[in-house]
């Protein structure tokens, strides 16, 4: 009985010692990190609030203080850029060294996840190629009329549904 006490209690002691050091990574590069729990990193939460106000409660805490910081997904080190100078960096100076910003199973084909964003290396690529001469200042200005007309117009739609509705 006492031999299988002792194997239990290596094997836990290995298993913290191990959770500990990974989650050291982003204290060892001097980034500020969010508390996260040792067996779920920053998702033991994500069942009672949605994502995006983890990482507003992220902001609202950083604001200020630090332009990075760092969190985890299991024991996986995840950043997130504060600053607005940094973000610019990632997604137009240096997007060609953060292609792959996102991690999603190879298996979904969603139409509503193939977007610049989510799509990965081997396909942002050329779509970004292709999307790219379509955003200029000056075709933008060309497309808003249109896009207020159709934003008014969704209003609209969405407005008479709620009145159906309710």
């Amino acid at each position: 009985m006492h031999f299988y006490f002792i194997i239990f209690s290596t094997i836990f002691a290995l298993l913290i010692s191990y959770l500990r050091y990974k989650y050291q990574y982003w204290e060892l590069l001097g980034v500020p990190q969010l508390k996260m729990n040792y067996f779920f990193g920053n998702l033991s939460r994500i069942k009672t609030i949605h994502k995006t106000e983890l990482l507003h409660e992220a902001y609202q805490e950083f604001r200020g203080k630090a332009k990075l910081v760092g969190t985890y997904i299991f024991t996986k080190p995840i950043i997130i850029a504060l600053d607005l100078d940094i973000v610019k960096s990632v997604l137009i100076k240096d997007f060609n060294k953060f292609t792959d910003r996102f991690e999603q199973r190879k298996t979904v084909v969603n139409v509503v996840h193939q977007h610049l964003f989510r799509v990965e290396g081997t396909r942002w690529r050329p779509l970004r190629t292709k999307l790219t001469p379509t955003s200029t200042s000056a075709k933008m200005k060309y497309m808003f009329p249109t896009l207020l007309t159709v934003a008014q117009q969704l209003g609209e739609a969405f407005s008479k549904q709620l009145t159906k509705t309710s």
